[in-house]
């Protein structure tokens, strides 16, 4: 007999949902699902942060709950305290979030679920061991997206893995089945059409070698709430059409014209235990993090898009800096640092970043406001700020036509600055733009700089790729970038440690003035944008461009590798792959996914030698979109192998979810490092 399994995903958090309707989805639609159950067993998973809700709001509910988990009509599916996205999150806050999770379901319904559905089913391989560490034995994780890049056979689509890195089992969602699912609910499809869609997917199956025995198919792994509601409707959100019967009545004549049969998750865990399909790593170089469903709903939208993504994360990882410093000094209660965490699990929650309503909107600013307040009462300190000209009382920039310095040089339309083995050429007439940047100690080798035109034979790059400048684009398609300036007003000022440059006055451009500093000390290089923002609202806004010469590295070892949610980084290695971030997906959608650096480091090297780019989210929250393709030329028999590498820290994207809005300062530095491995 085919095995089916169902996981429903609770959620009073979602952007959308005014809290006025709470009792109404608890009363209306999350208790008919507990009749459901009474015929068709189901998985049922709440983040802690709804279950606390329900408890407050509807406290027979969870009596009925915890009654038919213990009839085992109903498997409780694990999540975290709030929902949010782990590869954008330091690791030690994941853990905090896990385990006030575990906290709930304890206290709530005295129960430890086994199973975890990945917060908006965003995967990356080092955010596992966070749930093992917690005590989970599998994770749900979608199917169709899992399987990109990957080359397994089909037959396990319909079948659980073992994660051997992780030592935990990985349990199938599948995008594909639960939107056609939705569907069929919501009357655009009859049932006649998802009987049709399954007898080809089971015919599939079998044909790929499994027998109805060994044949199990999620039928849905989403939304409670998108069923018999809808919050965008005034004065009538109680969306009664029937919906939630229309499942019921679904479920039924699947098993009755199919044989279906649907499952407990655990069940279906206990059925293939004997028979371990085991997998290395999910995720590859081109999707080193997955999402599910299509490639337009991607992780930036958490990171960089929506109300106020980047300055909501900026403030995330200010406060975590505070608790940091908090628990550090080991002079405050435990209570009150723990209340501080729980503040920034539910800060960090993803519904505040997408779709948010204003008293959503409100209830963040609001309690983001008392923890920083909070926070560093404890501390003594002030609050965290940006400055045009980082003003510190003290004026040491002197201008460069009377300052002489031996160690800066200019010729033409470059200028050249030596600190101690470290070279670094810039381009006056491009914005400061770097030219080449070497570290003689490690290469005499140039590391980072400009592509010239005509270096590929390839007309599709047929470009100049500069690097160290910032590139806007507006809702209209237009350009903007500090290219277009010509920088002949510079200061300079030098002490024992460091030789640093800008532009003297601001330079304006549409909507925005610029003071852009470079910086060159014994070990690092150091890129600073000042800008003031004049009713901003850019499209996409990408800044400290990074173009990796291609005769820099040994293609043969070349990597980068960050940290996506875990406290091990991930390392990925780039020959033979290809990895296009910063492409758009449609005229909407302004980039394909982001590198979740949560540690705020990236390092790019090969076997010899590497190169270390860090920010400071405390000072202003941006994510890396890589770019590499390999471009390889016969000419007259000849291979000439070329690669295109490159790297833009983004500050804004847009998608579907809203238009970013940028007024006053915005300040962002750029530590670059090069380094041996040897």
């Amino acid at each position: 007999m085919i095995k089916a399994y169902i996981i429903l995903h609770h959620n009073l958090a979602f952007s959308s949902i005014p809290s006025e309707h709470y009792k109404y989805i608890i009363k209306d639609i999350y208790s008919q699902f507990l009749h459901i159950s009474k015929d068709f067993p189901l998985g049922l998973e709440f983040n802690g942060q709804t279950l606390d809700i329900i408890n407050n709001q509807a406290p027979e509910y969870i009596d009925q709950l915890k009654k038919l988990i213990h009839q085992k009509n109903i498997e409780l599916i694990g999540s975290s305290y709030s929902q949010a996205i782990f590869p954008l999150i330091p690791a030690k806050v994941n853990l905090w979030n896990l385990e006030l999770g575990l906290n709930s379901y304890q206290t709530r319904l005295n129960i430890v679920p086994q199973i975890a559905l990945l917060n908006e089913q965003v995967y990356s391989e080092t955010i596992l061991p966070l749930y093992k560490k917690v005590g989970y034995k599998a994770i749900i994780f979608d199917w169709m997206n899992a399987i990109k890049d990957n080359n397994w056979p089909y037959s396990y689509r319909f079948r659980p893995v073992y994660h051997s890195n992780s030592k935990l089992y990985i349990l199938w969602s599948d995008c594909i089945i639960f939107q056609k699912f939705q569907r069929v609910i919501w009357a655009e499809l009859d049932f006649c059409e998802w009987l049709e869609f399954l007898s080809i997917l089971i015919e599939d199956a079998l044909r790929s070698g499994l027998n109805e025995n060994n044949i199990n198919i999620c039928l849905y792994a989403s939304d409670a709430e998108i069923f018999d509601y809808r919050p965008s409707s005034i004065g009538s959100y109680s969306y009664k059409n029937g919906e939630i019967d229309r499942i019921f009545e679904l479920l039924e004549y699947t098993s009755n014209k199919l044989g279906i049969q649907l499952y407990l998750p655990s069940s279906i865990l206990e059925y293939n235990n004997n028979n371990k399909i085991n997998v290395n790593n999910i995720t590859t170089t081109s999707y080193p993090i997955r999402t599910k469903k299509q490639d337009k709903y991607n992780i930036t939208r958490w990171a960089v898009t929506g109300r106020e993504a980047t300055k909501m994360n900026t403030q995330c990882y200010q406060l975590l800096d505070l608790i940091n410093k908090i628990e550090n000094n080991k002079q405050t209660d435990q209570q009150i640092i723990n209340n501080l965490k729980r503040d920034l699990v539910i800060l960090w929650g993803s519904d505040f970043r997408t779709h948010t309503i204003d008293e959503k909107f409100e209830f963040f600013r609001h309690k983001m406001g008392s923890a920083l307040y909070k926070a560093k009462r404890i501390l003594g300190e002030k609050s965290y700020g940006n400055n045009l000209y980082n003003y510190n009382g003290k004026n040491n920039w002197h201008s460069i036509k009377t300052n002489f310095l031996p160690s800066i040089k200019i010729k033409g339309r470059k200028i050249t600055i030596n600190n101690k083995g470290k070279q670094l050429t810039l381009l006056l007439n491009k914005g400061l733009a770097i030219e080449s940047f070497i570290d003689t100690k490690i290469s005499n080798t140039p590391i980072i700089g400009t592509i010239a035109h005509g270096f590929f034979n390839d007309i599709s790059f047929g470009s100049d790729f500069f690097s160290g400048h910032f590139i806007l684009l507006t809702h209209e398609g237009r350009q903007i970038s500090d290219l277009s300036l010509t920088m002949d007003d510079l200061e300079v000022q030098q002490n024992d440690k460091e030789v640093s440059i800008r532009n003297k006055l601001p330079k304006i451009l549409p909507n925005l003035e610029l003071i852009k500093t470079i910086s060159l000390t014994e070990d690092t290089l150091k890129i600073s944008y000042n800008f003031y923002a004049k009713d901003l609202r850019p499209a996409s806004l990408r800044l400290g461009i990074i173009t990796i010469l291609p005769h820099a590295f040994d293609i043969n070892s070349l990597f980068f590798k960050t940290h996506q949610g875990g406290f091990e980084q991930e390392t990925f290695y780039l020959k033979n792959n290809k990895i296009l971030q910063d492409q758009p997906v449609n005229h909407v959608v302004t980039s394909r996914h982001c590198l979740g650096f949560s540690e705020a480091r990236l390092t790019i090297g090969d076997k010899d030698k590497e190169i270390e780019i860090e920010t400071d989210p405390k000072k202003l929250y941006c994510v890396p979109l890589f770019h590499f393709e390999e471009i390889d030329k016969d000419i007259e028999g000849i291979k000439m192998p070329r690669y295109f590498c490159r790297v833009y820290f983004t500050i804004c994207e847009r998608d579907d979810v809203a238009q970013v809005f940028w007024k006053g300062p915005i300040s962002i530095d750029f530590s670059i490092k090069i380094k041996s491995n040897n």
